[in-house]
């Protein structure tokens, strides 16, 4: 019976894919790769690793091609990672032992660093495979509020794990990417207007294509809603320093900022 089952997502990224899967080679007996629309190496690439490839026609929803993924799998566990994310090396013994040593777990976080060189935060990247466990959302799309209320109602826990990613896809340049993700972007802040991380990553992009006035006002809104309804995840602070960024960037103070963010949580740092 399959124990862990990599899901993952694909469109032209046969280099990232290839460092991907020999990173999990080991670790995940079963390896779904749901392809968007490759026209390079990439489904080639999941085939030499032995994957399961499966081809969905790209139609500008993450959350619908990863849940195709989770349709596919028959595994016990879900290894969420992307094909520009690579699993540290680890004890696959050890860490695999730690899952089947479960009981009463429903998740397990993994330590997961954003760009080379960043300290790694704690994400929902591992988790029992159930039918009610799905993606929600265009991009940035999560299965953290399907977590919290599966763990709430059985009186399941949450725990650590011995896996950690490195992602790379924010390396070089992001200009295909801005221009891809911005209208999606658009669209999901009028869907969820509270999301404090879809407003910065807005902004970033926005920033990222020359609309200065449009990034400030996204920037802005993330900020406001954080004064408005308070932290409902310790992520939302990043707004605070893509704001303090973005005014450091057009020679503006930012001690405002800084104090209010170390009000709010005093042990967050950020390094440019």
């Amino acid at each position: 019976m399959t124990f862990l089952t990599a899901a993952i997502i694909v469109r032209n990224e046969a280099d990232h894919l290839r460092r991907c899967l020999h990173s999990i080679s080991g670790v995940a007996d079963e390896i779904i790769v749901v392809d968007t629309g490759s026209t390079d190496e990439s489904v080639d690439v999941a085939l030499s690793f032995g994957a399961v490839v499966v081809h969905h026609p790209w139609d500008g929803d993450f959350g619908t091609a990863r849940n195709v993924a989770l349709d596919r799998a028959t595994g016990e566990w879900i290894l969420y990672i992307d094909a520009d994310e690579e699993l540290e090396p680890l004890d696959t013994d050890q860490a695999l032992q730690t899952l089947r040593d479960s009981d009463g777990v429903l998740a397990r976080q993994v330590l997961f660093a954003t760009h080379l060189g960043w300290t790694p935060f704690w994400e929902y990247r591992l988790w029992r495979h159930r039918p009610d466990v799905r993606f929600r959302g265009r991009i940035h799309e999560t299965i953290v509020p399907d977590l919290l209320r599966i763990a709430a109602a059985e009186n399941l826990t949450i725990e650590r794990s011995e896996f950690q990613l490195q992602h790379y896809g924010y390396e070089g340049d992001q200009t295909s990417k801005h221009h891809r993700n911005l209208p999606i972007l658009r669209e999901q802040v009028t869907i969820t207007p509270d999301r404090v991380f879809l407003w910065s990553h807005l902004g970033r992009v926005l920033n990222g294509i020359g609309q200065a006035d449009e990034a400030r006002m996204a920037f802005e809104t993330g900020v406001g809603i954080v004064r408005r309804v308070g932290l409902t995840c310790k992520v939302d602070i990043l707004a605070y320093a893509d704001l303090a960024f973005f005014r450091l960037s057009v020679g503006e103070d930012v001690f405002d900022l800084l104090d209010e963010t170390e009000a709010l949580v005093p042990d967050f740092h950020v390094v440019p």
